[in-house]
């Protein structure tokens, strides 16, 4: 997630490489790791930046600058492509709204865990018996996880 950036008053190359980066990091998230419960914490603000550039005036000047052939030659901008957001935002809410058998049993996973930790937390239980159970749910589920996660 970027900190605040001042793209009215940016410089265009500035603007279009600050929103680039973001592009980037969205795709490269998505595509690594999928939509899950904490992909969704770090890809949402950055969609939201890169939505609300995307249908700015800042962006429609952008675009219409490098269709005019006004931007420096190398520079990166995928970012100006109609169809490069638009189809990653729609990607992205057709993964939200329809997510695989995957990404469900990914997200039960994470609410049973949230479960046995509010338990834990009010002791309903003890921590034997949490994590004798996150552990039986995790070998349930198929869940593996490198130590330390």
């Amino acid at each position: 997630m970027s900190t605040h950036f001042d793209r009215e008053n940016a410089t265009r190359t500035d603007r279009i490489t600050h929103y680039e980066n973001i592009f980037d990091r969205i795709l490269r998230t998505v595509k690594l790791d999928g939509i899950t419960p904490g992909v969704d914490e770090t890809v949402l603000p950055d969609l939201k930046e890169l939505e609300d550039y995307y249908t700015s005036p800042e962006w429609q000047e952008d675009y219409a600058a490098d269709e005019a052939g006004s931007l420096p030659e190398g520079l990166k901008r995928g970012v100006l492509s109609q169809d490069g957001i638009s189809d990653l935002l729609d990607r992205f809410r057709d993964l939200k709204t329809h997510p695989t058998h995957a990404e469900q049993l990914v997200q039960l996973y994470f609410d049973q865990k949230q479960t046995l930790d509010l338990f834990l937390e009010r002791g309903a239980i003890s921590r034997e018996q949490y994590e004798k159970s996150l552990g039986d749910l995790t070998k349930k589920m198929g869940m593996a996880f490198e130590p330390g996660e």
